[in-house]
């Protein structure tokens, strides 16, 4: 495969970072290129997407490299890093987080709004208390927009406003096709 590719470009033979080294033969540690990137991010902040205000899953980067896609997390930044950062946007003292991976993250507010609508359109939701094979998979589920809501997050007045579980629904269900041989 090396035979068959074109040869490097000058620009390609040398990293990205301005910091790095010069001289390949003096190979870096994975945290010394790891600070090389948190330094360009406080260098040049503009070169880099700030995430830090607007995550809607815990596992999501904090920064990305607008031109090479290398991500960065707080969770793995050096010390002397939250002091350099630059401030959040939107003047927020905290980023939005995910509380829980395994449940999608909507705002309080939205969540909220989400469980009333279920308590008065109950007929506008999937109701899968009564047939889930997995507890991963959400015990309701709009019809229309997909939203999805489980009973372990929910508001503490949910529960006495749900009606009972449905045993059937007029939900597609997947049919065996038996063939003869």
């Amino acid at each position: 495969v090396q035979s068959e590719l074109p040869p490097l470009k000058n620009n390609e033979e040398r990293p990205i970072i301005a910091n790095w080294p010069n001289s390949v033969s003096q190979p870096m540690s994975k945290p010394q290129i790891r600070d090389e990137f948190w330094k360009d991010l406080i260098q040049n902040p503009g070169k880099w997407w700030d995430n830090r205000s607007d995550k809607r899953n815990a596992k999501a980067p904090d920064f990305k490299h607008k031109e090479t896609g290398e991500v960065l997390w707080m969770t793995s930044s050096p010390s002397w890093v939250q002091s350099e950062l630059p401030p959040l946007k939107n003047h927020q003292e905290q980023p939005l987080m995910a509380k829980s991976v395994s449940q999608p993250i909507l705002k309080q507010h939205k969540k909220e709004e989400l469980w009333k609508d279920l308590v008065q359109n109950p007929d506008k939701w999937w109701d899968n208390r009564s047939k889930k094979m997995n507890a991963k998979s959400p015990d309701f589920k709009h019809k229309e927009t997909g939203e999805a809501l489980w009973l372990n997050g929910s508001p503490p007045w949910v529960m006495s406003n749900l009606p009972p579980p449905k045993k059937s629904q007029e939900r597609p269900a997947m049919a065996y096709v038996l063939q003869p041989f």
